[in-house]
């Protein structure tokens, strides 16, 4: 006896483990399938928005796997000592060619305006461009700059300018309004600490010079200053702070000295800038999103109309940089394409990689000498891993803008692009770990084609394969490298079935209608000779009777008249009841909806509450009534979660019901078989026993 309590105490204990063991795992099988759903009011075209950072000299060809050239233009570049501007005097530097050969590609410019100059302000080109002993929290003190800025947007603006008021060398060609450039950015990297306390703005002197450089600080400087009066459509873009985890400091404290020193009280700039880098780490795992969300809460309340840009983000390649080193060059594609993704989901406008080419060879170990896209050797460039990476990002999703967040968690990243009424899902891992999660299973719907693309060093475009679907499902393996999956071709035949039904029931309605209406006229006709007949005998007996019974008497021939009488009415009644008849019974059936009609009807109430596309398709459903039953019933459940989901690939795998409801059975047939073990020990062998 003591042996089977310990025994039954063991297997009590056993159960209780497993019990709690098992709900754990059902937990977490059910949570893997849980998604986290945001519908994405879309802020425009990701391609749009990704560029890189260069110079003039950059081959060209780099530049057109981005949408973007920030491009990095010395104050020096463009003014003489006389403080006139010039922008042909070095032929090797054909500005115009180069601001011509990317606004036809289509690739949005922004010369970074950077540095001051010896031979203008008499000080280091690195410091802030004033002359000496000029307040540097006075807009006034940046007249000469102003007017560069002036100058710079009169010329590739998209106003024509009074030429009179251009302050150029004679040398120069006088141009205005070439309709090049919209946006210019003032200086770089104003908050920088390493060059010294005459090199690094404080917040009050940046807003300052953005007040003279946007526009003459509201006219006060004259008329030939600041980028918006030489081009009212021109933006000005504040130069990228360092860093962006104290840009709302710097940013409320520039609003304080707008509200302070311009009538309008308005920030005056067009685009918020800064520049984030991940050190070793991706995208995801570090504060790229939080500094970014933080910076947006801050526009949204004070500058709604204000853009936010990132212009200098990236990793080296070299693995001597180890402040910020990627694993390898295939991992510093993926960092980057990540972080374009990440950025245009969260709402940035625009963001710039550093850097197009590499500041120095492959085996400089400086930080930030091998962020570059391509690398210089002596036979010219070399793209790297990264550049065919940008490259079929900017093609694959062309055109494609955001749409909705499908999953976003610690294992995998699903974003949902469209086209019209083509889908790119883009999926990838957010670690560091060298992550695969294989045979993954993603619902895309009813669609006749997918692809996958894949990104591949030397593939411009990547690698691209057809991808068998099963179910509405494709099965692909999901790493670190970003893949993008394309569906086309929205299968429409079900669609086509119902208008052919519907065409089917109208014609048959139509013939019943013939038919009921002939049908209704021969009755009418019948009735009517039974009518003439029976009143023509009525007559012809009278007159019979009239003739043989000459004698009888009124009486009698008033009751036979009577007798007529009722016998017509009698007759008229069952006429009319039976017209009646028929006419209720057309009624109906011109009333009565088809089933098809019935299903059409349950679509578009479908469609309203949860505002899904007219184009869905829908399972196939016959014209039997308890088929069509069976049908909204199953689309009430399936629409069900749509409502919450509105997208077929977030819907749960039916093969994950099937699993959970083997696992409830499994579990219910183990759970039995314990207690009755315990049962066996716990209680004498004999109680079992029935005894006859």
């Amino acid at each position: 006896m003591k042996k089977n309590k310990i025994i039954s105490i063991f297997l009590i204990t056993l159960l209780i483990i497993s019990f709690c063991s098992d709900l754990i795992t059902y937990s977490y099988a059910l949570n893997q399938n849980q998604e986290s759903i945001e519908i994405i009011k879309s802020n425009g075209n990701i391609t749009e928005k990704i560029g890189m950072n260069g110079h003039v000299d950059v081959p060209r060809d780099i530049l057109l796997a981005g949408s973007v050239v920030r491009e990095y233009h010395n104050f020096g570049w463009s003014i003489t000592e006389n403080k006139q501007m010039f922008f042909e005097r070095f032929s090797w530097w054909d500005f115009d060619g180069y601001y011509k050969f990317l606004h036809d590609n289509n690739i949005t410019i922004l010369p970074c305006i950077q540095m001051g100059e010896q031979a203008v302000f008499n000080r280091n080109r690195n410091e802030k461009p004033v002359m000496k002993g000029d307040d540097t929290t006075d807009p006034l003190s940046y007249k000469i700059h102003s007017n560069y800025l002036f100058n710079y947007a009169a010329r590739y603006g998209s106003t024509k300018v009074d030429t009179s008021l251009l302050n150029l060398d004679p040398k120069d060609s006088i141009k205005t309004g070439l309709g090049y450039i919209t946006y210019y950015e003032d200086w770089n990297e104003p908050d920088k600490t390493w060059q010294g306390p005459d090199a690094q703005f404080n917040s009050t002197e940046l807003a300052a010079m953005l007040s003279a450089d946007y526009d003459g600080h509201e006219g006060k400087l004259g008329k030939t200053y600041g980028v918006k009066q030489a081009d009212p459509n021109a933006k000005l873009v504040m130069g990228g702070m360092a860093g962006g985890s104290y840009m709302v400091k710097w940013l409320s404290e520039m609003q304080e000295w707008a509200n302070k020193n311009r009538t309008d009280k308005k920030l005056p700039l067009d685009v918020i800038n800064y520049h984030q880098y991940g050190g070793t780490h991706s995208p995801e795992n570090t504060t790229f999103v939080e500094d970014a969300k933080k910076i947006m809460a801050w526009r949204d309340e004070n500058a709604k109309d204000k853009e936010i840009w990132i212009t200098e983000f990236g990793w080296d390649t070299n693995p001597g940089s180890t402040k910020h080193a990627a694993p390898s060059e295939d991992a510093q594609r993926d960092w980057i394409i990540r972080e374009y993704l990440i950025g245009d989901r969260i709402g940035l406008d625009k963001m710039t990689v550093y850097d197009a080419l590499n500041d120095g060879p492959s085996s400089d170990a400086t930080q930030y000498s091998t962020s570059g896209l391509a690398t210089k050797v002596s036979e010219g460039t070399v793209k790297k891993s990264s550049w065919y990476g940008v490259n079929t990002l900017k093609n694959t999703l062309k055109g494609y803008h955001l749409s909705e967040i499908i999953k976003e968690d610690n294992q995998m990243y699903i974003y949902k692009y469209i086209n019209g009424n083509d889908i790119c899902y883009v999926l990838w891992s957010p670690t560091e770990n060298n992550t695969v999660i294989s045979n993954y299973a993603l619902n895309i719907g009813k669609y006749k084609n997918a692809t996958l693309t894949q990104l591949k060093d030397k593939e411009a475009l990547g690698l691209t394969s057809d991808l068998p679907i099963n179910n509405n499902q494709v099965t692909v393996n999901v790493s670190e490298s970003p893949i993008f999956i394309k569906v086309s071709g929205k299968i429409k035949e079900e669609t086509k079935q119902e208008n052919k039904e519907q065409d089917d029931d109208k014609k048959q309605e139509d013939n019943k209608t013939v038919v009921d209406d002939k049908k209704q006229d021969d009755n009418k006709t019948v009735v009517d000779d039974k009518n003439q007949e029976d009143n023509k005998t009525v007559v012809d007996d009278k007159n019979q009777e009239e003739e043989i019974i000459k004698n009888d008497t009124n009486k009698q021939g008033n009751n036979i008249d009577e007798t007529n009488k009722d016998k017509e009415i009698k007759n008229n009644d069952n006429v009319k009841k039976e017209i009646n008849n028929n006419k209720e019974v057309i009624k109906k059936d011109n009333n009565k909806p088809t089933n098809n009609q019935t299903n059409t009807d349950n679509i578009k109430n479908i469609e309203k509450d949860t505002g899904i596309n007219n184009n869905d398709n829908y399972e196939q459903t016959n014209i039997n009534n308890n088929e069509t039953d069976e049908y909204k019933s199953n689309n009430y459940q399936e629409n069900k979660i749509k409502n919450t989901s509105l997208d077929p690939s977030l819907i749960v795998d039916n093969s994950i019901k099937n699993n959970t409801t083997k696992m409830d059975s499994f579990l219910a047939i183990k759970y039995i078989l314990l207690s009755l073990l315990i049962i066996v020990f716990v209680f004498p062998g004999d109680i079992l026993i029935i005894k006859k």
